[in-house]
């Protein structure tokens, strides 16, 4: 993976995450995604559906329930945006990305506080 960094991020304030989001989602813009995947919570949801609209795709959410991973919305064949608003755990990235992996859809990139993470 290739890494966009911006070194002076900050997690954005209420009034800074439209902001943020439209930032992001420019600087994602390349990605070529279809999808916006994010964890089923408002912190993730208020950024991720931001970055959905920017980009002009859908949005799923990823729900874990007793170990159990699942989505609310189809991911196969869609070329997938994780989004995370904080920076997440290495568990987190592995099981969205295994979750997009074995639902036949591809990794665009991951999206978390002050970068963009690309698969190509």
């Amino acid at each position: 993976m290739s890494s966009v960094a911006n070194d002076d991020w900050t997690p954005p304030q209420p009034p800074e995450v439209e902001t943020t989001g439209k930032r992001l989602a420019s600087e994602a813009s390349e990605l070529g995604a279809d999808l916006v995947l994010i964890w089923n919570q408002v912190e993730d949801a208020v950024l991720g559906h931001i970055v959905a609209r920017e980009l002009g795709v859908g949005i799923a959410y990823a729900n874990e329930v007793e170990g159990i991973l699942d989505t609310c919305g189809a991911l196969a064949g869609c070329r997938v945006l994780v989004v995370f608003a904080e920076t997440p755990k290495d568990s987190d990235i592995t099981a969205l990305t295994g979750l997009i992996a074995t639902s036949g859809a591809s990794l665009a990139g991951i999206l978390e506080p002050g970068r963009v993470l690309a698969t190509d």
